[in-house]
């Protein structure tokens, strides 16, 4: 099921992810307006929820009007009807918060998400932190040197600083940079299997390419199970890449 975050146009607070459903309720209960940025995971851009017609029409669908038609006596269907319970209003108000049977366990799993997509960010930025680490001091020479020639040309400098300037962006709640951040994950894994191999540091191999894998993944799931192996594969490789990187 796709999912979206919204912002106000005047704020850079970003909330979500939220479903079709959970938007229409926000729609419904006025916290949701025709002016605010929904980021669409298919164009990986933010736009005007008044401009994307598709979900304006499902968050904000048009009412039927109703008419009174003539009373035309019919025979129920429910052989039992009397013996049905009442529904009270009590009982409509916990189903609109997730209090029921039927809707407690979608509730919590909204919420997992929710606290996942946030955490997410803090995790991915983390790893970066530590992957910039171990590029420098692998590169120690030219970087304490302050030798910009050398270093606008060494690989690894270049990505350490990409790592930095993403990783801010992960502290900073920024979910526009996932399509780069998967980019350089990609790259960066299959660059880094190539050049560890080449110079013969399989350790620095390994835990670079774990890191990189559990940092793409980060990206793409928040389902229970999988956050907590991505993320495990994000921080310790990562982790274990600046710890060996201090060997070499």
């Amino acid at each position: 099921m796709q999912e979206y975050y919204i912002r106000t146009s005047d704020s850079d607070e970003t909330r979500g992810p939220f479903t079709h459903d959970q938007l229409a309720s926000l729609g419904e209960m006025g916290h949701l307006g025709l002016d605010a940025l929904i980021y669409n995971p298919e164009t990986e851009a933010w736009e005007v929820l008044e401009t994307n017609q598709a979900l304006r029409e499902i968050v904000f669908p048009e009412k039927k009007r109703l008419t009174v038609k003539a009373r035309e006596d019919f025979q129920s269907i429910n052989k039992n009807e009397d013996e049905l319970p009442a529904v009270t209003i009590n009982d409509l108000l916990a189903a609109a918060e997730g209090l029921t049977e039927d809707t407690r366990h979608r509730k919590k799993v909204n919420a997992w998400k929710e606290k996942a997509a946030v955490a997410a960010m803090f995790i991915l930025g983390t790893s970066l932190l530590f992957s910039a680490i171990g590029l420098i001091w692998l590169s120690r020479d030219i970087v304490f040197a302050f030798d910009v020639g050398r270093m606008i040309t060494s690989p690894l400098v270049i990505i350490a600083f990409i790592d930095l300037a993403v990783g801010m962006l992960m502290f900073l709640q920024s979910p526009n940079a996932y399509p780069f951040l998967r980019f350089r994950a990609a790259l960066g894994c299959g660059f880094f299997i190539f050049f560890f191999w080449a110079v013969g540091e399989p350790g620095l191999l390994l835990t670079s390419a774990v890191g990189a894998l559990g940092i793409y993944g980060l990206t793409l799931f928040l389902q229970q199970a999988p956050f907590i192996i991505l993320s495990a594969m994000a921080l310790l490789g990562m982790l274990g890449f600046a710890a060996l990187s201090f060997t070499v």
